[in-house]
């Protein structure tokens, strides 16, 4: 039986966002907008007025200048500033996609006035970003407008920034979601920034108090992890607990989505969709590229490692896609995007040996999530690839924790619902920074009959 309402994952719905909804939440948020046009002077007056659907899952950004600790690069790029005891709220309805932002209004902190809104269009598979500035340009009331600004950092698709798992420099909690391992400096230094904020601003504040007004919201580190218990059927790991586990895992489905209905609706995927899903996957033996592939990509074919992988950059290139447009870990024209050499950075774009180390939400990878997109997508027509795959997903991997899951069911029904995945081989480097899951026979041997199928006789979708 499903758990009570009160004990979920905040604002999940087993429906999902990718579900079917009276109004999007972009609709909710222009309809409260327009309803409240006469009470909205300022942003500090938005907050109260939010559903609690969508103030139930938040994170918060202190902006301290700290390279994560596993080595993930600092974000530079910002459209708004945040301050340890004025942090940048970025706050998200789960059910229905929809995520809004903003800092503390110090005049020291840029576009203070400004909610940012980044919106999911299920119909459409793409993100849009819009922005509510205050006070309202009119006696209408303040709306949201589309900016130009946002393209810089989010690129040509809109797409969303947010760090990789279980790296999130510059957030509360920035540590896989602790604060209280006083064993590990940059919690320590977090709590007791922390401890401020909750002390001094967010019981008064009127943008952060409507945070903290939830169930739970009394405990110290609310909302990350009450404690640090490595025990893994401990109720604090449930991902009800872990605000920047839930952000990525949603926004890196989203972003599959997305990626899997740009491939499909390409012109070239009826001809390079196999080819393409057998190196995606790090087939043994994948399609070879011809002169077709070639000729698409405008430049000679470059190999991995002299191996029979093409490599990843070019992969994307026949979808005229670039890693930056696919990977969420730093905003669009972040120098960490230059990178091909993840070898001495786990957290870091780039190869690992022939493995690329694309972008990674604690429990699938992008390519992972966008694989099996592919999959399902040629398995409706092509019949000797159909049925090869048990995809992965939250809810059967950890459905046998019980006491963590009766908090978590929820929450995994609607991410599984946004997407599954098929797993692809990693390096073992990876395991234990990554906090991966392993790769075991059953994986394997689903692995080399894809591949096979795939590879065997490949046919136009």
């Amino acid at each position: 039986a499903s758990a009570p309402a009160s004990a979920e994952s905040p604002g999940a719905s087993a429906e999902g966002p990718t579900g079917s909804h009276a109004a999007s939440g972009r609709d909710v948020l222009v309809e409260l907008l327009a309803k409240h046009a006469n009470d909205l002077r300022t942003l500090d007056d938005l907050p109260r007025l939010l559903p609690p659907e969508l103030t139930r899952s938040f994170v918060l950004k202190h902006g301290r200048d700290r390279k994560g600790e596993r080595g993930h690069l600092v974000e530079t790029r910002i459209s708004q500033s945040a301050d340890p005891l004025a942090p940048r709220a970025i706050v998200w309805d789960e059910r229905r996609a929809l995520f809004v932002s903003y800092n503390g209004g110090l005049p020291t902190q840029k576009n203070g006035q400004r909610l940012d809104v980044l919106s999911w269009d299920e119909a459409t598979r793409a993100f849009a970003l819009e922005a509510v500035a205050f006070p309202p340009a009119t006696d209408g009331g303040a709306t949201l407008e589309r900016s130009n600004e946002c393209a810089t950092c989010h690129g040509p698709r809109s797409r969303p920034i947010f760090s990789m798992y279980p790296d999130w420099p510059g957030f509360y909690g920035s540590d896989n979601d602790e604060l209280n391992n006083p064993r590990v400096a940059v919690q320590a230094a977090e709590l007791a920034d922390y401890r401020r904020f909750r002390a001094e601003v967010a019981k008064r504040h009127p943008r952060y108090r409507p945070l903290f007004e939830g169930d739970g919201a009394d405990a110290e580190t609310f909302p990350y992890r009450p404690d640090v218990s490595e025990e893994i059927h401990a109720r604090s790991r449930a991902f009800r607990h872990r605000p920047g586990l839930r952000l990525g895992l949603l926004l890196n489905r989203l972003q599959a989505r997305s990626i899997v209905a740009h491939v499909t609706r390409h012109p070239r995927y009826s001809r390079f969709g196999a080819f393409f899903l057998s190196h995606l996957l790090m087939c043994r033996s994948p399609l070879p590229p011809d002169a077709e592939v070639e000729a698409a990509l405008g430049e000679p074919v470059r190999r991995v490692a002299g191996g029979p992988l093409v490599h990843y950059r070019q992969l994307w290139k026949l979808f005229d896609l670039e890693v930056r447009d696919v990977d969420i870990r730093y905003s669009y024209p972040h120098a960490g995007y230059h990178s091909d050499d993840a070898s001495k950075n786990p957290m870091a774009v780039g190869y690992v040996g022939t493995y690329w180390n694309s972008y990674f939400d604690g429990s699938a990878t992008i390519d992972e999530l966008v694989a099996h997109g592919l999959y399902a997508h040629r398995a409706k027509e092509d019949a000797t690839i159909a049925g090869l795959v048990t995809p992965s997903g939250l809810t059967r991997k950890y459905k046998h924790l019980s006491a963590r899951y009766a908090l978590d069911e929820t929450f995994f029904a609607a991410m599984d619902a946004a997407g599954l995945w098929i797993p692809i081989p990693y390096p073992r480097s990876l395991h234990e920074v990554h906090h991966r899951e392993g790769f075991p026979p059953d994986h394997q041997k689903q692995h080399d009959a894809l591949c096979a199928a795939l590879t065997a006789a490949p046919k136009r979708d």
